[in-house]
């Protein structure tokens, strides 16, 4: 079902993203404990922290190898992805702690879990995709 660069890539992506959401929840909750009722802000400068060290690490770690696109219109994709991350994190931390009264921390991580998944895919298949050409399968001309 799954095939073997499907699942490194799953592996890289998670040890990465471990590396990635420590530095993600250590930025948010700092500035939360400063300024409690800056979730929205905190979230917002928590996810580009994470994403400048997340871009380099799946660049050139989880997605590594033959990629199809040069580095900057990576990097553009992956920038176009981070802030579609952060509007959606931050509506569903807005109807979670302005509207229902969640906790902060709890429903901060349950909207990254969502963010994350999603996060693999796209970044696999549009942020990081792979050059469809595969070595020695160049058309010989007739």
């Amino acid at each position: 079902m799954f095939d073997a660069s499907f699942i490194k890539q799953t592996v890289l992506y998670v040890a990465v993203g471990g590396v990635v959401y420590l530095v993600d929840l250590g930025s948010f909750t700092a500035v939360v404990l400063t300024w409690p009722d800056q979730h929205l802000l905190g979230n917002t400068l928590a996810k580009i922290a994470g994403a400048l060290t997340g871009f380099i690490l799946h660049k050139y770690l989880t997605f590594a190898g033959d990629q199809s696109d040069p580095v900057h219109k990576q990097a553009l994709r992956y920038v176009t992805l981070l802030a579609v991350n952060i509007a959606g994190a931050n509506f569903l931390l807005y109807i979670f702690i302005d509207i229902l009264a969640a906790p902060t921390l709890p429903a901060k991580i349950g909207v990254d879990v969502l963010v994350i998944i999603s996060s693999f895919f796209i970044s696999r298949h549009l942020v990081f995709k792979k050059n469809k050409k595969q070595p020695g399968s160049e058309e010989v001309p007739q």
